[in-house]
């Protein structure tokens, strides 16, 4: 309901003043008639009076005393306020609005965009070490359930379990009681089993290590920030590059670029949006935020052909400032 109180609004002011006609002079009431048999003719109304933007055709000629009734008519009508809200067609003339048509305006888009593009792949590279920051724990997990079960029960940590039946072993040498000589088996035999787990361990200690050196990169927030800063300038720049097109030239020119363009600003919306339920550990909302942000950087990068074929374009066409 609130978008259209506004509308609703003027037409019923619009209705009431128009109906206050009646008590105005015969003149005034004349005036009006003549617009109650079909819609103000607008076109016919002066297009450009000051030399300024008039994309409604406001600026009216002055009315002549016997031409009051009609002219107020004429802008208390629904249908004048009606044809007043809907905007025509606004053609840059000759540097009509300043630098915001010259170079300088023209080539905020393409800079920003091969920032973004740059930028884009930073976050990417940003996502995906956050994304292995979160996963390795379960690969060392599940290298730990490799590890051998001893006779002292399953074997946690490999090197401090190593040190301590290598210092048992070197306390039983030399000890002759058969207590120390069974006990001195069951060392020799764990130790044998440890030593087998080798490998293993070295994996664990490997993907430890890296595990250290990615919480230290902090790249959750690192990723979170660009991601944001992507997505504000990315947004406003892909704004204010159609509306630079339209300055320059009066129009814009679908196609290729301009529909890429607006998908990718979709794209960035959805991704952003599946934020919520990736905080609350969804994993289809992660796969797919990241699918989405990489079909957008394949389309930046085939982009990338088009939009330096437009910036030569605009370079050629355009001057400082």
């Amino acid at each position: 309901d609130g978008p259209m109180r506004a509308p609703l609004a003027l037409l019923a002011a619009a209705a009431s003043l128009h109906a206050s006609l009646a008590f105005a002079p015969a003149s005034a009431r004349a005036g009006a008639a003549s617009w109650r048999s079909g819609p103000p003719r607008l076109a016919a109304l002066p297009r450009e009076r000051s030399g300024g933007f008039d994309p409604v055709s406001a600026d009216l000629p002055k009315a002549e005393a016997g031409d009051a009734g009609s002219n107020v008519a004429t802008l208390l009508s629904p249908a004048f306020m009606l044809a007043a809200m809907t905007p025509t067609a606004a053609l840059a003339k000759e540097g009509a609005y300043g630098i915001f048509e010259g170079r300088t305006f023209s080539i905020i888009h393409p800079i920003s965009m091969f920032a973004m593009f740059a930028a884009s792949l930073y976050a990417g590279f940003l996502g995906w070490q956050w994304r292995r920051t979160r996963t390795i724990g379960g690969s060392i997990s599940e290298l730990k359930e490799q590890l051998p079960v001893l006779s002292t029960g399953k074997v946690k940590s490999y090197s401090d379990q190593l040190a301590a039946l290598q210092t048992e072993l070197t306390a039983l040498q030399g000890q002759e009681d058969l207590d120390a000589v069974e006990k001195k088996a069951v060392v020799e035999k764990d130790l044998a089993t440890l030593k087998g787990a080798s490998d293993v361990a070295a994996q664990i200690d490997a993907l430890t290590a890296t595990r250290k050196n990615l919480v230290s990169g902090n790249y959750k927030d690192k990723h979170f920030a660009w991601s944001c800063g992507i997505l504000a300038v990315g947004v406003s720049s892909a704004i204010v590059g159609p509306i630079n097109t339209f300055m320059r030239a009066g129009k814009l020119f679908p196609g290729p670029h301009l529909f890429a363009g607006a998908a990718m600003v979709s794209i960035w919306a959805v991704a952003a949006a599946l934020v919520p339920q990736m905080q609350k550990g969804s994993e289809p909302a992660r796969v797919a935020h990241i699918g989405l942000n990489a079909v957008n950087v394949g389309l930046f990068a085939w982009q990338v052909n088009t939009g330096f074929e437009i910036l030569l374009k605009v370079l050629k066409f355009t001057k400082w400032p």
